[in-house]
């Protein structure tokens, strides 16, 4: 057992801690910056992540935080790493079941690729005591909510954080908060309603973007209207381009 185990900056029992964003955002290096805490103090706990992910090293999480390393940017050893435990991405419960009895962290890493019942997961196990961190996109390339679980660890958790990336737009290099998917040829990729390829795994396509240059070809767009059927938002009436807007303001 560790010798500490009350609430702290570093331990949180029967709380969330989720950190999100676009890719190169240092979701994972906040992880690892914390996972470091814990190995200092003592406190037990598991890494588990999605077994889709592959990248590096199947086995481990990792950070490309490579700015002060001068070693090729082909050498995997250049970026931090932790070993992870690989759990079924459409079971998320074999999360649950892996727990040893000393556990008192857990750290799901690319949360938002895990199946449905992933919130269900986070929240079994903050009911149980323990101190969970969890990170991943909360938006996928479109900018829509990348699932339903991601969406809702985030509402849920007790310490969200909201992180940006350096937009690589060429000649911007302003605060991203979005990831650009991008064709071969470097062109924006469509969007599509139904996107299975949302789990493509791969650095070679995807790049964070602010929100001026991050198109998404053929995307239903949204415009505020004085009035019409659509959705009441605090600024007025949402309906997709192009409707009829009605003149008088809807009841």
């Amino acid at each position: 057992m560790p010798k500490s185990l009350i609430y702290s900056d570093v331990y949180k029992p029967y709380c969330v801690e989720v950190y999100y964003g676009p890719m190169w955002s240092k979701k994972t290096l906040n992880v690892l910056i914390a996972i470091d805490a814990l190995k200092r103090k003592g406190i037990p706990y598991q890494v588990f992540k999605p077994r889709i992910d592959t990248r590096y090293f199947a086995d481990c999480i990792v950070s490309r935080f490579d700015s002060f390393t001068d070693r090729p940017h082909d050498d995997a050893s250049r970026f931090l790493k932790e070993p992870a435990e690989v759990f079924d991405e459409k079971r998320p419960g074999e999360i649950a079941s892996r727990l040893q009895d000393s556990t008192r962290v857990a750290v799901i890493s690319e949360a938002q690729l895990a199946g449905e019942g992933i919130d269900e997961v986070v929240r079994f196990l903050q009911k149980r005591g323990l101190y969970v961190i969890c990170e991943g996109l909360n938006l996928d390339y479109t900018g829509e909510y990348f699932s339903l679980g991601m969406s809702n660890i985030i509402n849920e958790a007790t310490h969200p954080h909201s992180l940006h990336a350096i937009c690589a737009y060429p000649g911007c290099g302003e605060a991203a908060y979005f990831t650009q998917k991008l064709n071969p040829d470097r062109t924006p990729a469509p969007y599509a309603a139904n996107r299975p390829d949302r789990l493509q795994i791969g650095d070679f396509c995807y790049e964070p973007r602010c929100i001026p240059p991050h198109p998404v070809p053929v995307r239903p767009s949204l415009s505020v209207c004085p009035g019409g059927s659509g959705h009441r938002g605090p600024y007025g009436i949402f309906e997709p381009r192009g409707a009829a807007i009605r003149s008088d303001p809807a009841e």
